[in-house]
């Protein structure tokens, strides 16, 4: 178990990511549009979706030897739609149902920041908010991945960009089940 700063505004409070790292391939997905259907800020548990074939996807990744983690720009926050706390809760849920099926999530980054933001603390351009790198380095600084080996799933530019930016493979969700994705790419 590894503890990583997690991304925050404030400079006076420390919170940590626990993160499980075990293999030395990282697989990294985005959130909403790729785990869960994108119905626009999702941060309660009542407008989550999973995904079509979400489970079975990410087995067949967990099959591969590779860690999995979670990473999403969450601007709103930054908007002042919700709160950090209330993403921490539905991770947990998440990761509740991910668990419930044998996958165990390495750890789950997220972004709270937006330079047009509402909530005047979360008003930055931040390295962690992609197409910038910088959840991906964090995992990567942390141990010794083979990023010829590790890659991106999202379901935008800016993901595949973020990837690109850390030095891995990026790929572009598209379809309607991602265990097919998922095999066809890897």
């Amino acid at each position: 178990m590894i503890n990583l700063p997690s991304c925050t505004s404030n400079s006076k409070e420390k919170k940590f990511i626990r993160l499980n790292t075990r293999h030395s391939k990282a697989a990294f997905f985005d959130r909403d549009g790729v785990i869960n259907v994108d119905y626009g800020y999702v941060a309660s548990i009542d407008d989550f979706e999973f995904v079509k074939d979400v489970f079975s996807a990410l087995n067949y990744i967990k099959s591969k030897d590779y860690d999995i983690f979670i990473i999403t720009n969450q601007s709103g926050v930054a908007r002042g739609f919700y709160t950090e706390t209330d993403i921490r809760s539905l991770h947990s849920f998440i990761d509740d149902k991910f668990k419930e099926r044998g996958i165990e999530i390495s750890g789950y980054l997220y972004c709270p920041h937006h330079l047009d933001a509402t909530v005047a603390e979360y008003s930055k351009d931040c390295i962690w908010r992609k197409p910038n790198p910088g959840m991906i380095e964090a995992v990567l600084s942390l141990k010794q991945y083979n990023k010829n080996k590790c890659f991106m799933i999202g379901d935008r530019c800016s993901d595949v960009l973020a990837a690109k930016n850390a030095g891995i493979r990026g790929e572009k969700f598209v379809g309607e089940s991602l265990l097919s994705f998922v095999k066809e790419k890897f």
